[in-house]
């Protein structure tokens, strides 16, 4: 995946992928970090898994919303902070999927393309994105490990690609 000898070079290209996510996203624009539709989870009736009958659309969103306003109640500051974990996650999984085809600096330069493209702005909006982002990035990760799998025939490289695949 990543080799040992570019290991700094890596965590310097992350560190100024962040950085330039941080600028580019963040610092220019004002965020709501709380959107209406999270004052809407937050408001709503904690169901935990009776989520799965009374809506069966899209259970674990809600749960995972739940689990969100147990852990970070109204502190907008740790809503802030959880989604930027949340894409510095999904800009982690996009770098390694690019270094399973080229060189670190082709990677780095492909991964700033993506961070910059304007399609996707509202993912660094508000914190009911950052939930997308982890499983987003959770998504990428198996398609790594899948790939590691193909490459390598590993077994453990399918089991973790399955696994992380399942979670999602």
């Amino acid at each position: 995946m990543i080799s040992s000898h570019n290991k700094s070079k890596n965590y310097f290209f992350l560190f100024l992928l962040f950085f330039i996510c941080i600028v580019a996203h963040f610092i220019p624009f004002e965020r709501a970090i709380i959107s209406s539709d999270t004052f809407t989870f937050i408001s709503a009736q904690k169901n935990g898994f009776n989520n799965f009958f009374l809506s069966p659309d899209r259970p674990l969103e809600y749960i995972i919303h739940e689990l969100e306003y147990f852990f970070l109640g109204y502190n907008f500051a740790l809503y802030f902070i959880y989604l930027l974990i949340s894409v510095f996650f999904l800009i982690t999984s996009i770098y390694i999927f690019f270094k399973l085809f080229f060189s670190s600096e082709i990677s780095f330069f492909a991964t700033v393309l993506y961070l910059l493209l304007p399609y996707k702005v509202e993912i660094y909006h508000s914190s009911i994105f950052a939930w997308i982002n982890i499983i987003d990035a959770m998504y990428i990760f198996s398609i790594i490990f899948f790939i590691l799998f193909l490459k390598t025939n590993k077994k453990r490289y399918f089991s973790i690609s399955f696994l992380v695949y399942a979670i999602c």
